[in-house]
């Protein structure tokens, strides 16, 4: 993820910018083809794949993992939640990220979705 200290408040819906580097690498445009699939997780309860749910910004070699207010809501307050991704390359070989990240859940003072 871009930054090593994510916060994510309740009833937040936005896309979460992340930067993937491999065996020392970033992921750019140039060598997305490679690539045939990422799963992405965002604690155990936010799943998204690319290329169905997630879309990559070239320009900034960002993949943008998207999350709704709904989904943000059901986050317990002031839990630190784990976010993990799993590459699939193209040859058919898996690997998984050697650290995960972590994110802070922020407490809404509203809970109502706008």
């Amino acid at each position: 993820m871009a930054g090593s200290n994510y916060f994510l408040k309740q009833g937040d819906a936005c896309a979460l910018p992340v930067q993937l580097t491999i065996d020392g690498e970033t992921v750019t445009s140039g060598t997305l083809d490679t690539i045939s699939s990422v799963e992405f997780m965002v604690g155990e309860s936010i799943r998204r794949t690319y290329p169905e749910d997630v879309t990559f910004d070239g320009e900034n070699s960002l993949f943008l993992v998207p999350v709704t207010q709904e989904e943000t809501f059901r986050l317990d307050e002031g839990e630190t939640i784990a976010f993990d991704v799993r590459v699939g390359f193209a040859g058919g070989d898996v690997v998984g990220t050697k650290t995960m990240q972590r994110i802070k859940v922020l407490d809404a003072l509203s809970e109502v979705e706008i």
